[in-house]
């Protein structure tokens, strides 16, 4: 019988970083953030179970890496939505298409989704690229608040507070349709497409310079 110390299968360096990422997304699907192990994961992926010790010194350094490649294509996507397509176009349409950014993001990558907003690092200071990353994603929304300021489109306290409200009406509406809350809909003759765009229009559109 093999030794576990043997490897399963071969991986060039950085592939096995990204597989044994992969494989622990699939994991703490299954199983849940507290109770997967880095063993588990190699099993998974079919490596002995050393392996992850070469890229990650512990499950915290895996979830942070998993939480760097969440907010790389979370502020992508949301880089995307905003970004104008024709010269003169409505800055409320662009504010609408980022909102739904965020909302598909958390529909495609629930998983993914979940993790990146769970308090699983016990002290997220040491991860600075998971810092940087993640104050970028929120920095997309901030400046697109700070434009309707300046444009005078939007108004408000502050755009900070502004943008900080605008995030946690689509956080929510974001996690209540992951969860299927709002499946029931139908059954009182609401659409549910159609109720998340009026949703998020609102929000913006509680904001529009009168």
């Amino acid at each position: 019988m093999p030794k576990d110390t043997a490897e399963k299968a071969p991986f060039h360096h950085g592939a096995l970083r990204e597989a044994l990422l992969d494989a622990g997304l699939q994991v703490i699907a299954e199983k849940g953030v507290q109770e997967f192990s880095l063993r588990d994961i190699a099993r998974s992926v079919g490596v002995s179970h050393t392996a992850p010790y070469r890229h990650f010194a512990n499950k915290e350094e895996l979830l942070a890496a998993l939480g760097v490649r969440g907010f790389t294509l979370f502020r992508d996507r949301l880089r995307e939505g905003w970004a104008a397509r024709f010269e003169g176009e409505n800055y409320f349409e662009r504010f609408l298409r980022m909102g739904w950014a965020y909302l598909q993001f958390a529909r495609d990558e629930s998983a993914l989704f979940r993790l990146m907003f769970a308090e699983v690092i016990s002290d997220p200071q040491i991860y600075e690229s998971l810092l940087l990353v993640s104050g970028e994603s929120f920095g997309v929304l901030q400046d697109a608040v700070s434009e309707g300021f300046e444009r005078e489109l939007i108004h408000g306290p502050s755009p900070l507070e502004v943008a900080l409200q605008i995030w946690a009406g689509v956080h929510g509406l974001s996690h209540l349709w992951i969860e299927g809350r709002f499946s029931a809909l139908c059954s009182y003759g609401l659409d549910e497409h159609e109720f998340l765009d009026r949703s998020i229009r609102d929000l913006i559109e509680h904001r529009r310079q009168r």
